[in-house]
């Protein structure tokens, strides 16, 4: 099971809707010929188009090839724009500026402005249409994931450069997000027009690191709803960052503003619900104060429920009835909503709310809360209640039914023991983004997390009714929250390492179990015998044994006791079951039981290297060993590491040597070569002369080099060459004389899966070098043509001349130098001969 939490909110408009806007009264300014023939032949003096936006302030409307954006200014707006001038006009200069400055942007074709007694009252502004443009924001949410790996690549590139360019002619875009930037649709290029210009500062000179910060903040919040870790890596590599402990900070920076922008945009976008707009209604009905979402709630349901909504719950199926509030589940039209009344409790309780917003309106705030957070609630639909006299009667909240949920309990106790440990794992997750965010939910009982039946794969939570919305963080309220979640969990679960388990992911995700103080005392509610504190925490362990394992049942215990025969507090070991259908989850659920230091996680069935970079995010060791299931370190393999870590603290890789086992049981010792260089040169040895050898298992990694560069998810195998290839040119490299691990040879390895490696070269050869630096990219061709020789041998020694053939010349127009190396040039007479 798994939990994708709903994408970024975003109040949209109908596509069909259309809107008018007077023409009567203004004065123009710049204005085009065609376009003055164009305004002169509109009815009565008036456009009417698509709707294409609409707030208070603005509205834009598209009509034929033409933008009009109007701008409409009420209050002390007017005064204020009367000796600062309009938007519009300010829009209009500064496209200009940007034209000069080399940046794209909307063509201005006229400005019209009307003013009544002196102060301005409204401005138009009118653009023409961008040719094969679409929003960027829906280009990536719609056509992104479709696109080719190259294709992907050279859009990320060229958006990197259009950033790069517009940041260091010192354009400072107060809301650079992906809504104010198009794409022109071109097959030649990737084009990139800016809009809203009217919130830009223009510097006349590069963006300093603070305005970088605030600008990033924007733009990757944005990005990140709709790329992958990697591609937004690939952004910022191809923007120009190096992935050094600047960079790092920079990126902690950045993380920090974006959560101080967020806040503010998240309330301000909560706070619509309690107002009259595009996406909600704010009346008054017959004594009832009303605030309805104007979309999936029809008016007709909607005042059907208001003429008597008891009689509606009573007709319902009650699902709560208490002292406090009743619920139900109410039919109106055919359709299913849920519907809770909050009861009136006496006179105090109508005195105690006279100034105060009734519970239900608060629910109903607080619940929109989550849902701009993209937190996953059921959506609610309308929020209704009676006043006397200011004093508070029943109140009333409606909100979409989730048809064939269960709650976690019934899901809990139909789940195999591998599928309770997946929903530990995932609702940590889920919690842990939820606490990141702010929200507390209040009442975090199982019976208020839902799951639907239909394989969705989502979860809601329900019962917002002691939600709050926090200013800042607050760890103590974070633990409270759990208290709930954790009775519940020490109540159904006879695993005594499961709340290590749910509060070592919840940790990992807010980073609390780094940050908190010195107290250990456990969460209230939770016994210090059945969990780990989050408090007890260590804050770095030195090395992170990552275990990815796919069906290797019969293996994985041989791993798992050559890391715990050697065990020490400053190791930590953790097992990322890659969705095995054998009988992996009960062999590690056996392990996890009897040596609470094994932390097991679950995914679905996604490959190695997704395993392998979930691994990482939940690690806390400085260093990393990934050691494959099937293999083995040896007794004295940690204590070899720590050795070599003193000695050379600054080395960010550590290459050891391993003894290599095949199937009839010999074994050959195989100690690294020494070797140095430039970049370059390093790259050329590994990639082309097979100098430098690097493997799992016997190769230790700073674990933030990873974090910089994961592994391709995509590759289900040679996923490791990018990631080495980038490694050897980031860090410090030291060597071991001396063999670490057991590495086993057999067919069922993964290191000897290669199966359609012919189509798989292209992505390949990106993968690896779009992370490498420039004096590196020279051997990409030579590179190319070495892939094409592997299969050239492989076939050759497979009997199978044709292939063999082919290949030999596809690598011949890649690289003549590389195709007659004599190791395979010697060969190719044989080849000859056979054909």
């Amino acid at each position: 099971m798994s939990i994708f939490l709903t994408k970024n909110y975003r109040p949209t408009v109908p596509v069909d809707k259309t809107e008018t806007i007077q023409l009567h009264g203004l004065s123009w300014r710049c204005l085009d010929n065609n376009v003055s023939e164009w305004l002169q032949g509109q009815p009565e003096e008036a456009i009417t188009g698509r709707l294409v936006k609409e707030n208070v302030k603005r509205k834009v409307v598209c009509l034929d090839d033409y933008f009009i954006k109007q701008n409409s200014y009420t209050g002390c707006r007017k005064l204020l724009k009367k000796f600062c001038g309009g938007s519009a006009h300010r829009e209009a200069e500064i496209c200009l500026k940007l034209k000069a400055l080399g940046v794209e942007v909307p063509e201005i074709l006229a400005v019209g402005e009307e003013s009544r007694g002196g102060l301005l009252h409204r401005d138009l502004l009118v653009t023409r249409e961008v040719a094969n443009s679409v929003n960027l924001d829906s280009f990536l949410e719609t056509t992104f994931q479709t696109l080719s790996f190259h294709q992907k690549l050279s859009l990320l590139e060229d958006f990197a450069r259009f950033i790069k360019l517009i940041h260091e002619k010192g354009v400072l875009h107060a809301d650079l997000h992906l809504g104010n930037i198009l794409y022109v649709q071109d097959d030649a290029v990737n084009k990139f027009v800016l809009l809203d210009v009217d919130k830009i500062d223009l510097k006349g000179r590069p963006l300093e690191r603070i305005e970088e910060i605030k600008s990033f903040a924007i733009l990757l919040n944005s990005v990140r709803a709709w790329t992958s870790h990697q591609e937004q890596f690939r952004f910022l590599k191809f923007y120009g960052f190096s992935f050094d402990k600047s960079f790092r900070c920079f990126l902690v920076d950045v993380q920090k503003k974006h959560l101080a922008l967020a806040h503010r945009v998240w309330k301000k976008k909560a706070e619509r619900c309690l107002h009259t707009n595009s996406r909600f209604t704010r009346e008054r009905h017959n004594g009832w104060l009303t605030f309805r979402k104007r979309e999936g709630l029809p008016e007709k349901d909607f005042f059907e429920l208001l003429a008597d909504p008891d009689s509606c719950l009573e007709a319902g199926k009650t699902l709560k009835d208490g002292n406090t509030v009743r619920a139900g589940i109410v039919t109106l039209n055919g359709r299913q909503y849920f519907l809770k009344r909050y009861n009136c409790k006496g006179w105090w309780y109508s005195f105690r709310n006279v100034f105060r917003r009734s519970r239900a309106t608060r629910t109903w705030r607080n619940t929109w809360a989550f849902h701009v957070r993209n937190l996953p609630v059921p959506e609610p639909l309308a929020c209704f209640e009676r006043r006397t006299t200011r004093f508070l009667g029943s109140s009333y909240l409606l909100s979409e039914f989730i048809p064939d949920c269960k709650n976690l309990i019934d899901e809990w106790n139909h789940s195999t023991a591998a599928g309770k440990q997946s929903l530990l794992s995932i609702f940590g997750l889920l919690l842990g983004e939820m606490h990141n965010s702010l929200c507390i939910h209040g009442d975090l009982k199982w019976n208020n997390v839902l799951i639907p039946q239909d394989g969705s794969g989502q979860a809601f939570l329900v019962d917002l009714d002691g939600s709050r919305i926090l200013k800042k963080l607050n760890e103590d309220c974070f633990r409270k929250d759990l208290k709930r979640f954790l009775r519940d969990l020490d109540k159904y679960s006879e695993n005594k390492p499961s709340s290590n388990l749910f509060l070592d992911v919840w940790g990992r995700r807010t980073g609390l179990w780094r940050t908190c103080s010195q107290d250990t005392t456990c969460i209230e509610g939770i016994s210090s015998e059945k969990s780990r504190t989050v408090d007890s925490a260590p804050t770095e362990k030195l090395i992170s044994v990552i275990v990815p394992a796919y069906n290797y049942a019969k293996l994985i215990t041989r791993t798992l006791d050559s890391v715990l025969a050697q065990w020490s507090d400053d190791i930590e070991l953790i097992v990322v079951n890659d969705g095995s259908t054998d009988d992996t989850a009960e062999v590690l659920e056996d392990y996890s039981n009897r040596y609470p230091q094994v932390q097991v996680f679950y995914q679905d069935n996604a490959g190695p290297a997704s395993a392998r970079n979930n691994g990482v995010r939940l690690a806390s060791g400085r260093y990393a060993l990934m050691l494959d299931a099937d293999d083995a370190l040896l007794p004295n393999a940690f204590e070899v590491f720590r050795r070599a870590i003193n000695s050379n603290p600054t080395s960010g890789i550590f290459l050891a040597g391993y003894k290599s086992v095949h199937s009839d049981g010999r074994e050959r010792q195989h100690l690294p070569t020494a070797v140095s260089g430039t970049p370059l040169q390093l790259t050329r040895r590994y990639l082309l002369d097979k100098q430098l050898s690097i493997s799992h298992g016997c190769s230790l990694f700073r674990r933030d080099l990873l974090l910089q560069r994961p592994y391709p998810e995509s590759f289900r195998s040679s996923e490791d060459i990018p990631v080495f290839a980038y490694l050897l040119v980031s860090a410090p490299i030291e060597f071991i004389q001396a063999p670490v691990a057991r590495i086993y040879r057999h067919s069922g390895s993964l290191r000897n899966q290669r199966a359609d490696e012919e189509y798989f070269i292209p992505d390949l050869i990106h993968e690896v070098f779009s992370c490498l630096p420039l004096e590196c990219q020279v051997l990409r061709k030579r590179y190319t043509s070495q892939r094409y020789l592997s299969l050239f041998r492989a076939a050759l020694i497979a009997g199978d001349n044709g292939a063999a053939w082919n290949f030999y010349k596809k690598s011949l127009n890649y690289s003549l130098v590389q195709t007659l190396h004599w190791n395979y040039l010697r060969k190719v007479p044989k080849l000859l001969i056979g054909k």
